[in-house]
This record gives structure tokens, C-alpha cells and sequence, in this order.
């Protein structure tokens, strides 16, 4: 799910915003849908550091955003987000498209109060510059609500789309590269990353649950979401075991858009976050009512991030 912040709520005292509330424009967490996705287990040989092919995204509020061709059709704006499953297409495309989709299977779960439902499908391909996913499940739920860069978006490409691939996240070059899964698909790695540190992480769920998360130097349990643009989303009762209970008092108030429509919020510092020894400090903490904890892209930017499912294992290389 994604979360829209305005800015003008964010404002402290002096009417100004914070010093780090520029850059939470756009918060995300996880979408719970109703499905599965099997991961293709690769072979040692394909086990590399990931270069098929490059792909240029755009960084806006803090959310990765690609062009896609669906099925042909396109190209859309998607962003990438580990924490929705599996991925998720706006009615408004599928009605272009001849997809034969399930009934109403449901209805998101996630932040706000409307009740948006969701039908099952399967794409033939989804393009990503000459990266080809096929196919890909989704569902097709409304996602033109979300708008990142004064645009609304089309979709988003979330847990089919890792299972499927080796995505490498270069946050500083702007790019994707992607590999797939498939044996004897694989070139020899194009990126150039120095120092990878692993990263103790559980892909059994549908959202990458990091093993080893402090914050502010306390141990907790979190997942890892590249659709969160804070450093951080938790609940209020978190922010409380934490300590961070002053902070909570003294924060700024926003109103957040989930995926179920508006939320109350509230925005706080915090002083680091550490993930398998690697420390990042002075990132913003969305506080909400009710949700698990999520470490969002102002976290993940300091980094080269290299996701493989099939392998279980995520890797940062420093950018710092």
C-alpha cells in the first residue's frame, strides 16, 4: 500500500516544514492479497550479481517508478514496491487490455476506510525496457488514487515480479538491472558494486522480514518495503516500546492517504536505523495507529540493493 502525506499538515510550529519532511511525500506498506507465487530455484552458475539489463526509473517522493508495457499496451508508470503482493494493475488498463480476470476476490487490506475490491489475472508479459517478465500474475485493483511526481500511477510491480527476477535496486544511478531466473539467460554482470554486505532476511512470506532490525539502537521485528519513502513506518504502540513516546507527543501531524483512503498519521526523527550491522541515521518515522513495521526507501537509498528470492538473500553495498 502506498501512503500519500500533505505537506501542508507536516508543518511545525513556525509554519515551516521539518528539516527532513521533504522528503516524505510518499510512505508506503504492505498490501495482503489472497495468492501464491513459487520461486524457480536458479543454479550455482546463475547465483551472480544481476546485469542482464540495465533499466532507467525515476526517483519522485521517494518511490522508485518505472515504464512498462503491458501486454503490449504502454508503456504505464508502475513503482516498485516489495511490500504489495503479488503485483497490481488499475482498472483503467485493464480495460485496454483482453484480460480474462477471476470475480471480486476480495478487498485490500490496508490503511484508510474505503473498501476497494480486487479481481485475479494473469499478464502475458510485462516489458521493462528489453527485460521481459512472462507472465506475471496480478490482481487489478484501483492504484490512480497514488500520485508520485504530480502523476498518478498504473500499477505496481511488487512480489511476482522479484520471484521472477534478480533485481538489483542502483539507487545513486538511477537504474534497475534485472536477470532472470531462467537458466542459460544469464550474461556476465554489467554492474560494478564494492563492499556487498548480506543482509539476514526471510522470503517465506510475501514481504522480505528483516531478521536483524534495531532502532534507535533497539531490536525489533520489520520488513523490508521499497514503496515506503520514509525511513520508517510503525504503529504507535511500536513508537511506545520504543521510547519514542516524547516524540510521538511532540510530532507533526499529516494526514496520509493509504490504499483504503485518508488515515491520521504522525510524523517523528529518529536517530538510526540499523540493518545487519549497517547504520543509517537521521530518517523520518510515519507513525500510524495500527500496522507492523516497514523500513522505506530513505533507508534503502543509501545503498545498492540486490534482491533474489530464489536465493533468499539480499545484499547492500554502501553508497556512503
Amino acid at each position: 500500500m502506498i501512503l500519500g502525506i500533505d505537506r501542508r499538515e507536516a508543518q511545525d510550529r513556525s509554519g515551516h516544514l521539518p528539516r527532513k519532511a521533504s522528503l516524505a511525500t510518499a510512505v508506503g506498506c504492505v498490501v495482503f492479497l489472497v495468492g501464491s507465487t513459487r520461486p524457480i530455484v536458479p543454479t550455482a552458475a546463475e547465483q551472480e550479481t544481476p546485469g542482464d539489463v540495465e533499466v532507467p526509473f525515476e526517483y519522485l517522493d521517494g518511490q522508485i517508478v518505472v515504464s512498462v508495457e503491458i501486454d503490449g499496451y504502454g508503456p504505464i508508470r508502475m513503482n516498485i514496491d516489495t511490500g504489495v503482493f503479488p503485483s497490481v494493475l488499475d482498472p483503467s488498463v485493464a480495460a485496454n487490455l483482453s484480460l480474462e480476470m477471476s470475480d471480486p476476490a476480495g478487498f485490500i487490506v490496508g490503511g484508510g476506510q474505503r473498501q476497494i475490491p480486487f479481481r485475479r489475472a494473469l499478464l502475458e508479459s510485462a516489458r521493462l525496457g528489453e527485460f521481459v517478465l512472462d507472465p506475471l500474475p496480478i490482481i487489478v485493483a484501483e492504484t490512480r488514487h497514488f500520485v508520485i511526481g504530480g502523476q498518478p500511477i498504473h500499477g505496481t510491480l511488487g512480489e511476482s515480479f522479484f520471484r521472477s527476477s534478480v533485481v538489483q535496486i542502483d539507487y545513486p544511478s538511477r537504474l534497475l538491472r534485472l536477470s532472470s531466473h531462467t537458466e542459460g539467460q544469464r550474461s556476465k554482470p554489467r554492474a560494478n558494486v564494492d563492499r556487498p554486505q548480506p543482509v539476514s532476511v526471510d522470503v517465506s512470506g510475501h514481504t522480505p522480514r528483516l531478521k536483524d532490525l534495531m532502532i534507535n539502537g533497539r531490536s525489533v521485528s520489520g520488513w523490508m518495503d521499497t514503496g515506503a519513502s520514509t525511513g520508517i513506518v510503525m504503529s504507535e504502540r511500536t513508537a511506545i516500546q520504543l521510547g519514542l513516546g516524547t516524540a510521538l507527543d511532540n510530532g507533526n501531524a499529516v494526514n496520509a492517504i493509504g490504499t483504503r483512503g485518508a488515515m491520521q498519521a504522525t510524523l517523528i526523527a529518529i536517530d538510526s536505523v540499523t540493518v545487519s550491522g549497517l547504520t543509517v541515521r537521521d530518517l523520518h518515522g510515519l507513525v500510524v495507529a495500527q500496522t507492523p513495521t516497514y523500513i522505506g526507501n530513505e533507508f534503502w537509498q543509501r545503498f545498492v540493493v540486490t534482491i533474489d528470492y530464489a536465493t533468499e538473500s539480499v545484499r547492500l553495498s554502501p553508497t556512503f
